[in-house]
């Protein structure tokens, strides 16, 4: 499944997007899942609630779905923080296995 974007070759191209995890809290548990990578946001300087509940909705015949979320996170700092917990040799960096062009 080896592919190659942007000039950045993934073994493996299953990963998770930035916007699901807006805290930092499955970077590492992703990894172990086999993901080759994962993204951390949407994060903003200050903690923010998000918007009012219900704030997903499904348009099941339009095959779409609204999402009104808001940018709900823990904000910057605490992201950081859990950043800086990071287990040893998992430093977000580049894998070495991963060639750029």
């Amino acid at each position: 499944m080896q592919q190659t974007v942007f000039g950045l070759t993934f073994i493996n191209p299953l990963g998770l997007a930035a916007g699901f995890d807006k805290n930092a809290e499955a970077v590492y548990p992703g990894a172990g899942a086999g993901l080759r990578f994962v993204e951390v946001g949407t994060v903003t300087p200050l903690p923010q609630p998000g918007n009012p509940k219900p704030r997903l909705f499904r348009l099941t015949r339009d095959r779409a779905v609204i999402n009104r979320m808001g940018f709900n996170n823990e904000g910057a700092a605490a992201m950081a923080a859990r950043l800086q917990q990071r287990p040893q040799g998992r430093t977000g960096r580049r894998n070495p296995r991963h060639q750029s062009r």
